[in-house]
């Protein structure tokens, strides 16, 4: 928005609605100094609701029109949220699109929801390992295959996906560590907490 004209759009719609009148002509019809009517068509000030409702009047229209908050601008307003959100959809299509050229490059079976791989690439990332350099075996995951799948039960319990299990998996897990003689991740430790 133009710090200086903040009410362009009013400014414009009231450009239109003076049709063949000069700006001066139609500031006499509605009662104020032809300079006063050059703010509000200019867009650097909004006309108060008595000279609103005497400019809707004369033009035979509403307050909301000449605001911009009638059907049609509702509809411009639709339109243009709904040409965003198609945007935004190809866009993420296109980046699901290169991941899955990417992983077919590295030879990797690409996952049926790409964006459940993104959710891996997330916890790797979170743990400070680039999922770029695991692909490729520069460096070893977290946790083996058996601790991963854990963690993975896990997190859906966290998310409250498999509430019907949580206490049975929680203390599986819990058993699966103290066999296991290592350090519990943080999300156990979370889940101890919860369950």
């Amino acid at each position: 928005m133009d710090k200086k004209y903040p009410y362009l759009d009013v400014g414009k719609r009231l450009e239109k609605l003076r049709k063949n009148l000069t700006q001066g002509e139609f500031a006499k019809k509605i009662g104020i100094s032809l300079r006063t009517y050059q703010y509000y068509e200019s867009g650097e000030r909004l006309p108060p609701d008595p000279v609103l409702e005497r400019i809707a009047e004369e033009c035979n229209t509403t307050k909301d029109e000449i605001l911009g908050r009638g059907f049609a601008s509702l509809e411009r307003l639709f339109a243009q949220e709904k040409a965003k959100i198609a945007a935004e959809k190809a866009e993420l299509e296109g980046l699901e699109k290169k991941l899955r050229d990417k992983l077919l490059e590295w030879g990797i079976p690409v996952p049926e929801n790409t964006l459940a791989f993104l959710e891996v690439v997330t916890f790797y990332n979170k743990h400070g390992i680039n999922i770029v350099e695991l692909i490729k075996g520069a460096k070893e995951p977290i946790h083996t295959g058996e601790e991963q799948e854990l963690i993975d039960m896990l997190v859906a319990i966290l998310r409250g996906e498999n509430e019907d299990n949580k206490k049975a998996i929680i203390e599986n897990v819990k058993a699966f560590y103290k066999t296991r003689n290592v350090n519990i991740p943080n999300e156990i430790k979370k889940a101890n907490h919860a369950g």
